[in-house]
């Protein structure tokens, strides 16, 4: 441009222009000549600036695909440390990933089981039934939970419980599942217990999936709900987030409800449960099991109510019919407690604190082994150096059976579970821990069941012919003698038939508690029927010994009893056998104890009779 009007300037020259024009057009063309050389500079400040911000922008965006990356690999780390079953499967049952869990089971990393389907890692019998599900669940196109009892590869076998999800695109196409399997073998083992041991229940309940919501403190009004909240009240999640907890509440529930939650704003407890009713979108009520506790923030205050919603509709006849189903253990919260390289305690949640009886205050910042019993409370810390050093533990990974200590210094058995993650390069280490107490419990009550006599309390036929065996064992390995009675009551059928069942009982125990006095705490006295007693002598010297503990058992029997008002005669025939050269087994000295009874009784019964050799003769006539 600035040329142009330079040209231009010199052809007017030539045609006589006028001075003022030819100045004029000077001065414009020097101000051409100002605006070419300032848009060179801001051209060139452009230029610079334009590759300053390309590598800033290619800075951010390293820094970004970090980050990404990290968080990846942070999100990998926690769900491998999740003892749970993660996987993704396509529309054709062919897995796209998984977690180390299923790795572990599979004896297989993630890239050999990617591209592969079940029929490569298990039987046929059970893959087939996985890819039933599968199809089951892709054709519904909802969430789906079965149950499948699989085999680890030490031949342990467990039952787990499958979620199964749809697993969609952004476009809501159907791409394939997500699956996530928890080991249930020790709830199913529970189940079929209880059942047995009370012999009253028909169905195995089946759980299930548990709802949540998270409600204002103030008009109680759903700031989030999950989606199997939806699926038990009939909502969508954007309807049920325009209601209240009041709105899905039955009328006659909702006072209850309003004690509880003053009581939690008070923090008179820590929460509730109760079972009620809730009116579910299309008018019908839902039974449901209903937890709910408060969440404060570190100061203390309330901030909103958070809800767990079980649907007890399935179960609710079944434990209206079992009245000591007073208590259902639905709701058990694990504790979860985290601590770094040095043991030291950095987080303690609630059920941890329920479970230990400690305020987290008083753990956060100090070792774990305050926790703990001896001598494992003084050898923590070795422990933890020993597993940083070698990477060999006896718990990290493995669930195992421990001994926790609660704050007032009582001892309780509880499961744990220890995961190790790594953040930032600093090492944590997760623990789960339940309490098993109340489980131990009804384990040593059915144990005790099992091999004990329910009237008497005197071992049954089990406990005794193991115990037969073991003394046995011992006579012949240190040269003893055992000596082995069969007592049989007589007369007890008259006092059945005269008193009633009810005094036959009690002389039944009566006859049980006699016969503990009239033995050592070596000995043992067990109940094998009705009116059947064995008694079993460890350690004897020679037969003399064993016919004088057997007169001193007849003399107390025959001493008469004194019960519900009545006095009751009765006399025992005892038939006395011992094992003097250790060559009897236990079926040859039962035998010969019950036919040396059988010849108590022939003498008319009120005897007790050592067994002879010549005695097998009158064997078959007796049988």
């Amino acid at each position: 441009m600035h040329r142009l009007l330079s040209r231009q300037l010199e052809r007017l020259k030539d045609q006589g222009l006028s001075e003022d024009w030819s100045s004029f057009l000077a001065a414009v063309s020097a101000r051409y000549h100002e605006v070419e050389q300032e848009t060179s500079l801001l051209e060139n400040a452009l230029r610079v600036n334009s590759e300053e911000l390309t590598a800033i922008n290619e800075k951010l965006r390293a820094n970004s695909e970090l980050e990404l990356a990290n968080q990846r690999a942070l999100l990998h780390e926690i769900i491998d440390s999740i003892p749970d079953f993660i996987f993704i499967k396509d529309t054709n049952s062919v897995y796209l990933g998984c977690n180390r869990a299923l790795e572990e089971f599979f004896g297989a990393s993630e890239s050999e089981i990617i591209g592969k389907t079940d029929f490569d890692f298990v039987d046929v019998e059970l893959a087939a039934f996985c890819r039933q599900k599968d199809q089951e669940m892709l054709a519904l196109n909802r969430p789906c939970t079965s149950e499948e009892w699989v085999t680890y590869l030490d031949g342990r076998r467990a039952c787990l419980e499958i979620l199964k999800t749809p697993y969609l695109s952004a476009d809501g196409t159907l791409l394939g599942l997500i699956g996530v399997g928890r080991d249930i073998t020790e709830r199913k083992w529970q189940e079929a217990a209880l059942l047995e041991s009370e012999g009253r229940f028909r169905d195995i309940v089946e759980f299930a999936p548990i709802g949540m919501g998270i409600a204002a403190l103030d008009d109680g009004r759903f700031v989030q709900v999950n989606q199997a909240l939806c699926n038990l009240l009939g909502y969508t999640k954007k309807e049920l987030e325009q209601l209240t907890t009041r709105d899905i509440t039955h009328p006659d529930d909702w006072a209850a409800d309003v004690v509880f939650k003053r009581q939690l704003l008070a923090g008179e407890i820590q929460g509730f449960q109760n079972e009620k009713r809730l009116l579910h979108r299309g008018g019908r009520v839902v039974w449901v099991h209903l937890t709910v506790v408060i969440h404060r923030n570190l100061a203390g205050i309330p901030l909103f109510f958070i809800g767990q919603v079980e649907d007890m509709s399935g179960r609710r006849e079944a434990l209206q019919r079992e009245h000591f189903m007073s208590v259902v253990l639905d709701n058990v919260f694990d504790g979860v407690v985290t601590i770094d390289e040095r043991g030291l305690v950095d987080s303690f949640n609630k059920s941890a604190e329920r479970i230990f009886g400690y305020d987290a205050s008083e753990v956060i910042g100090r070792n774990i082994s305050m926790l703990m019993p001896e001598p494992h409370r003084t050898a923590h810390d070795s422990y933890v150096r020993n597993y940083l050093e070698t990477a060999q533990s006896k718990i990290v990974g493995i669930g195992r059976e421990v001994v926790g200590r609660r704050k007032d210094g009582r001892l309780f058995p509880l499961d744990i579970a220890v995961s190790e993650v790594e953040e930032g390069g600093v090492r944590r280490f997760i623990g789960v821990v339940r309490d098993i107490t109340e489980r131990k419990s009804v384990e040593e009550r059915m144990n005790h069941l099992a091999h004990y006599d329910a009237l008497t309390d005197l071992p049954n036929r089990a406990l005794f012919d193991d115990r037969l065996s073991q003394a046995l064992v011992i006579a012949r390995r240190d040269d003893l003698n055992v000596a082995l009675m069969f007592v049989d009551l007589d007369k007890f059928k008259p006092v059945n038939d005269t008193f009633g069942h009810q005094i036959g009982d009690l002389l039944l125990v009566e006859v049980a508690q006699r016969l503990r006095e009239c033995l050592r705490d070596s000995d043992t006295a067990a109940r094998i029927g009705g009116d059947e007693f064995v008694v079993l002598l460890q350690s004897i010297e020679e037969k003399a010994d064993a016919i004088v503990v057997a007169e001193k058992i007849r003399q107390s029997l025959c001493l008469p009893f004194e019960l519900g008002g009545h006095q009751i005669h009765i006399s025992a025939s005892i038939g006395v056998a011992v094992n003097l050269d250790q060559t009897c087994d236990e079926k040859r000295l039962t035998k010969k104890a019950d036919i040396a009874m059988y010849h108590a009784k022939a003498k008319g019964r009120n005897n007790a009779t050592l067994y002879q050799p010549d005695m097998d003769g009158d064997w078959d006539w007796a049988i």
